[in-house]
């Protein structure tokens, strides 16, 4: 038998926190990992199993099994089971500032020999005004949609236009008022 590459070695209060995550109503991703790494605890009474056994026993596939032995060997036990493995930290490339020069870039005049600004043209004067290292056209859209901001409107958005007259004409009031009028039915 081929050695494990990762081999798992619980000490007793790991090995208890993974019974009890087993035994609760946990995610059933997160039990699973659990079942998982239990079986394959080198310091369980009969060893722990192979990649094989595992996987034919949980009716999981051989790579699930090979992923968790190697997600704890690099992450450690507790971020392996709770799924910490998936998240990384995000990281805002339009803060205010940013969001400041924008919007006076959209409202200033378009570049030379453009008859309006296009999401890449912004993008690229971002970058050249050193304000982002790098941006997707499609970061900008978002921001822009988010301050309901159009590039395509005369005007863009940044000083509410004046509200126009309906061109219908206006109802007229009546001067007779039924609500006065109201008399008693046979009630």
């Amino acid at each position: 038998m081929r050695p494990k590459i990762y081999p798992i070695a619980l000490n007793t209060s790991e090995r208890q926190w993974l019974e009890q995550v087993v035994r609760s109503s946990a995610a059933p991703s997160k039990r699973e990992r659990a079942r998982i790494l239990l079986k394959a605890d080198e310091n369980r009474g009969a060893g722990g199993l192979n990649d094989r056994q595992i996987a034919e026993a949980l009716e999981v596939s051989l790579s699930s099994v090979q992923r968790m032995r190697a997600r704890v060997a690099a992450k450690g036990l507790r971020p392996t089971i709770e799924g910490d493995y998936h998240q990384r930290p995000h990281v805002r490339k339009i803060d205010g500032t940013v969001e400041a020069r924008l919007i006076a870039l959209c409202c200033g005049p378009a570049p030379e020999g453009r008859s309006r600004w296009t999401l890449k043209l912004l993008a690229d004067k971002l970058v050249e005004l050193e304000l982002v290292d790098s941006i997707d056209p499609s970061a900008l859209h978002h921001c822009l949609k988010k301050m309901n901001f159009s590039l395509g409107a005369k005007n863009s958005g940044a000083s509410p236009r004046g509200r126009t007259r309906p061109s219908s004409v206006p109802w007229k009031k009546s001067s007779k008022s039924t609500s006065a009028r109201r008399t008693r039915s046979g009630r």
